[in-house]
């Protein structure tokens, strides 16, 4: 399944039934849950195992039967663990003001670290230095990097490392390419420090990461 389809913007269902249902389990490419906002509503269903939720910068441990309601504009995302849930996000057709969050700090701040993680996810086939990500926000570096974890639970570098990770998890899990161009892809020219990167998130080499997403397809 591909996840990042939860990012604003995309439209679920049809037109006459705009609801859209995400069933998620570990053989899934997209596991995890980066952190990111629609402007629809959504609801996550755990049905087994655990899933800590990123909500606004708030992290919640979530267990077999719960149900956490996420509103249109907030920044969310999550970490499972041994799980299986369920994801369900529609348009009401009465949406709040965009971008409005409901539990941030304060509204310029977390549009600004929206800037942000939108700046990740257009560029993460870059190289990106702290600085630069501490310009989008129009934030000091030391700042930044505090807002950002308090918003993320991550470092921005930390951050960036684990989108691009999800990132190439898809590509070798739906492509063949080889290896090598799937790390170009994704932003790192060593192929050596790309692999290091690989399985300190995902628990597995590259190579291993794929005959595993093949053998479970």
């Amino acid at each position: 399944m591909n996840y990042s389809r939860l990012y604003e913007n995309k439209r679920r269902g049809t037109f006459d039934f705009p609801i859209e249902l995400y069933k998620v389990d570990s053989s899934s490419p997209r596991y995890q849950m980066p952190l990111h906002w629609h402007l629809e509503y959504e609801l996550i269903l755990v049905k087994e195992g655990g899933f800590r939720l990123s909500l606004d910068g708030g992290s919640f441990p979530m267990g077999p039967g719960d149900c956490a309601w996420v509103g249109d504009g907030v920044i969310h995302g999550g970490t499972p663990r041994d799980c299986v849930y369920q994801c369900v996000v529609f348009d009401l057709g009465t949406l709040l003001e965009s971008g409005e969050p409901a539990f941030s700090e304060s509204r310029e701040k977390t549009l600004r670290l929206k800037n942000v993680l939108t700046y990740m996810r257009d560029r993460y086939d870059s190289a990106v230095t702290l600085s630069e990500l501490a310009a989008v926000a129009g934030m000091n570096p030391k700042y930044f990097c505090r807002a950002f974890s308090q918003m993320t639970g991550r470092t921005p570098i930390d951050y960036l490392n684990y989108y691009r990770m999800e990132q190439a998890g898809e590509q070798l899990a739906f492509t063949a390419r080889p290896v090598t161009e799937i790390a170009l892809n994704c932003g790192f020219s060593d192929i050596s420090y790309f692999s290091r990167i690989f399985s300190r998130y995902k628990g597995v080499s590259p190579s291993a990461y794929r005959r595993r997403q093949a053998g479970s397809a």
